[in-house]
């Protein structure tokens, strides 16, 4: 089998394919966009939360890290602004250092503790990123 097996297969078969359902731009989201997501819910097996594309991202400062692994990330994209969750992130801070344009993909997270505070009570989750292209 293993012969078979590499006789036929490439590098391509062993990349990792990440579904994405739409892109979007960083100004087309607002309060509105995250509720209409969030309204699918509950996400899980058989209504899993869709994702979301944004290209020509700029990390726009340093990460903030915590529980030692994952990030709170400000980027940009056209001079609109959002800090992304990363969650397991901080061990590929070397790819969003300060300046750096990314393709990120991402979902729409509800956010209970910032929607106590006062903030929206959502957030984007970095699923995804890679170098600009």
């Amino acid at each position: 089998m293993e012969a078979y097996a590499a006789s036929r297969l490439t590098p391509d078969d062993f990349r990792a394919v990440r579904e994405i359902d739409a892109a979007i731009e960083f100004g087309e989201i607002d309060d509105r966009t995250a509720l209409d997501v969030l309204s699918l819910e509950p996400f899980g097996l058989g209504n899993p939360a869709p994702v979301f594309f944004a290209s020509r991202v700029v990390v726009d400062g340093d990460a903030k890290i915590f529980k030692e692994k994952h990030i709170r990330l400000p980027v940009r994209q056209n001079g609109r602004p959002f800090w992304v969750k990363g969650w397991n992130f901080a061990a590929r801070l070397d790819e969003l250092r300060p300046g750096a344009a990314v393709d990120i993909v991402f979902t729409f997270e509800d956010d209970k503790y910032s929607a106590a505070r006062g903030y929206p009570g959502w957030n984007l989750v970095l699923k995804d990123v890679r170098a600009a292209r």
